[in-house]
């Protein structure tokens, strides 16, 4: 999934805490996050906490989503609390490779491309 696939895809599903999510649609999304953060900083900080408010809610689904492509519930993003689990749920959501075929959570979201 390439950079602008990724921002459509997480702005269409914004609410949709079901499915899968690639590491790369998450990790694009993130990065679209981050940019449009540093932007709207420099243009107007009031702006930027709009904004980030605004993308909460797509970021989160998208976060449960990449934990459903590692075959974990999205309620394992509460580990971030824990000062020990902040390690592998960060390597579990930017590093570790979603399951190659469906898991519990539905089929995989790079199938189409695989197979090319």
């Amino acid at each position: 999934m390439n950079f602008q696939q990724a921002i459509e895809s997480g702005f269409k599903k914004f609410a949709t805490f079901n499915g899968r999510a690639s590491r790369s649609e998450h990790n694009y999304f993130f990065l679209f996050n981050i940019i449009v953060s540093v932007l709207t900083i420099i243009v107007h900080p009031m702006l930027n906490s709009v904004i980030m408010l605004l993308f909460l809610l797509p970021s989160y689904a998208m976060i449960a989503r990449r934990f459903h492509d590692i075959n974990k519930s999205g309620w394992n993003y509460f580990w971030m609390l824990t000062i020990i689990g902040i390690f592998p749920v960060l390597y579990w959501i930017f590093f570790k490779e979603g399951d190659n075929d469906s898991n519990d959570y539905g089929d995989n979201p790079l199938k189409d491309n695989l197979d090319d």
